[in-house]
């Protein structure tokens, strides 16, 4: 990845669907709002009995050091890269006039040609080089934005919300801008995908004036204390899981998923796992359930998990027991 090509820094939206493992930041704290650590994402994990907040890993430019920090001690994180790699920083410098293109090398035939007709003056002369004229972005400009806002009576909500547009771009062909995973309301509170948010108006892309953003769940997710059985042709995952611990298991024509931690009340999934055994009409001893141990302290979670299993009839020896990292998903 190409850093500083052009653009200053973006603020980055403080939610752990926005931060990418592998991308570099600039991290504020709450502490110290004026100064920034610049470091790489490792790794992230939502928050859970372990953690009263989602935790991030990443490792410090300078000096070089791996350190875990919880998001609500961040008071924003911005990112001074437009682009994903080397390729769409070159797109990107080509139309903000940052990198001049070579002419196409011509066929060796062409090239003695050309020379036998160069006079001494051409010799000597300035070769010329073509530059890609900067493309604008052809939406509207911050005026006529601002305007709209104004005209549907909300300018100040905007204002409130941090005055933010979204960036997207069907001319300026680099490939950070197909790609367009964050979801927000417009003006007329439909969704809108774009490829970055930021508070500066840019005149070389489309920007369009942003409001809250929606977060998508995974419709197979399992959340954390809960549990939920579906059609055995459909899918369940669940993550995360630290000191936590996954069950899951086939029941007949069902497929059946928990994702415990310790203050997890066993009892109702007893009672709905052994109610769904006998209306599949299935032999407990035939069950073979999985057991996702996450890597930390688990073990009071797995011993519920093994307790579920024993109070339904399930044998002891039928269990598959799986170390998993807390980063790892799991699916049935």
């Amino acid at each position: 990845m190409t850093e500083n090509i052009g653009q200053p820094e973006i603020d980055i939206p403080l939610h752990l669907n926005n931060l990418r493992v592998g991308e570099r930041y600039t991290f504020y704290l709450l502490n110290a709002p004026n100064v920034g650590i610049r470091a790489t994402l490792l790794r992230k994990w939502p928050a859970s009995p372990s953690y009263t907040s989602n935790v991030l890993v990443f490792k410090v430019i300078s000096p070089p050091t791996e350190v875990s920090l919880q998001l609500a001690r961040v008071d924003r994180i911005t990112q001074s890269y437009i682009g994903p790699n080397t390729y769409t920083a070159g797109e990107i410098n080509s139309w903000l006039g940052g990198r001049k293109l070579r002419r196409k090398t011509r066929s060796r035939k062409k090239r003695k040609s050309r020379k036998k007709r160069k006079t001494k003056k051409r010799r000597g002369g300035r070769r010329k080089t073509r530059i890609k004229k900067k493309m604008i972005g052809g939406g509207k400009t911050k005026e006529e934005i601002i305007a709209e806002l104004k005209s549907k009576g909300r300018y100040d909500e905007w204002i409130a919300l941090g005055s933010k547009f979204g960036l997207t771009s069907d001319t300026l062909k680099a490939k950070f801008f197909l790609v367009r995973p964050y979801k927000y309301y417009n003006v007329d509170g439909k969704i809108v995908n774009v490829s970055m948010v930021q508070k500066t108006y840019r005149d070389d892309v489309d920007n369009i004036a942003v409001f809250k953003q929606l977060y998508v769940k995974d419709p197979t997710h399992v959340d954390q204390s809960k549990f939920r059985i579906v059609d055995i042709k459909e899918t369940l995952s669940t993550a995360g899981l630290a000191t936590c611990t996954g069950l899951a298991m086939i029941i007949g024509t069902k497929k059946f998923m928990t994702h415990l931690d310790a203050g997890t009340n066993i009892q109702k999934i007893i009672s709905t796992v052994g109610m769904l055994i006998e209306e599949e009409e299935i032999d407990p001893s035939s069950i073979e359930p999985i057991i996702y141990a996450g890597d930390l302290d688990s073990r009071i979670t797995l011993q519920k998990a093994k307790d579920i299993c024993l109070s339904v009839g399930i044998p002891a020896e039928n269990f598959v027991v799986k170390n998993v990292c807390m980063m790892d998903t799991v699916k049935i």
